[in-house]
C-alpha cells in the first residue's frame, strides 16, 4: 500500500512538473514537522520551543 502511494505522489508530481528532488525536499520537511508534532503530543516538548 505504501507503495502504491509513493507511486501516486510521485505520478501527481510528474503531472505537475515538480521534480523527485523537490518532492523528496517536501517529504522531508513534512517528516521533520510530524517529528516535531509527536513530540509535542509526547509532552516531551511545548509549542513554544519552535517559535
Amino acid at each position: 500500500m505504501l507503495t502504491d502511494i509513493n507511486c501516486a505522489v510521485y505520478e501527481i508530481a510528474d503531472a505537475l512538473h515538480i521534480s523527485d528532488e523537490e518532492v523528496e525536499l517536501i517529504d522531508k520537511a513534512n517528516q521533520e514537522h510530524l517529528a516535531k508534532l509527536e513530540m509535542i503530543r509526547l509532552g516531551r516538548v511545548s509549542l513554544s520551543n519552535f517559535n
